[in-house]
């Protein structure tokens, strides 16, 4: 965690489920948060609380969150048509739970393949280190030729695009 809780987050206990799994999240729910987006660390995720922001900061939020390809979970109190426009990689309406949370929090990161290292590539359960060209798969390490290398970088690069030998 890189942020002081919200009192309504804690009393519910909605987050203690990112806390215990070792998450690393911030909670968007002023515009002064927005402003800090880019020099709060590299949070895995950031959970925007729509509680207290119009569209027009929550849409600014979002897209500070595209930018920097972090996923954005968007916190909804009630349905509000106003974002049905938006392009937020997934919302969670609150009251809920935390296995609900956990598993939407899990989902979005491993979509993303958010890292703090610019260098690494986490898909799943596949980490290759860019800048040592180690490859590890559920932290054991595989050795690999430098071309099976190159080949899994690209692939892993560029997730849903099908090659062919030409």
């Amino acid at each position: 965690m890189t942020d002081s809780i919200h009192p309504i987050y804690t009393n519910n206990n909605y987050l203690s489920s990112l806390a215990k799994s070792k998450i690393h999240y911030s909670i968007i729910s002023n515009p002064v948060d927005i402003e800090n987006i880019h020099s709060n660390g590299n949070p895995q995720i950031y959970l925007i609380d729509s509680k207290k922001l119009d569209s027009n900061t929550i849409l600014e939020a979002i897209e500070k969150c595209s930018h920097r390809n972090i996923p954005a979970l968007l916190l909804m109190w009630e349905i509000r048509a106003d974002l049905s426009h938006m392009k937020f990689d997934d919302f969670i309406v609150i009251p809920s739970n935390n296995f609900q949370l956990l598993t939407r929090v899990k989902k979005l990161i491993a979509y993303k393949g958010t890292v703090s290292d610019p260098n690494s590539i986490h898909v799943r359960g596949l980490t290759i280190n860019k800048s040592n060209y180690e490859v590890t798969v559920h932290n054991r390490r595989i050795s690999l030729r430098f071309k099976e290398y190159e080949m899994l970088v690209l692939m892993a690069s560029n997730i849903g695009k099908v090659y062919s030998r030409e």
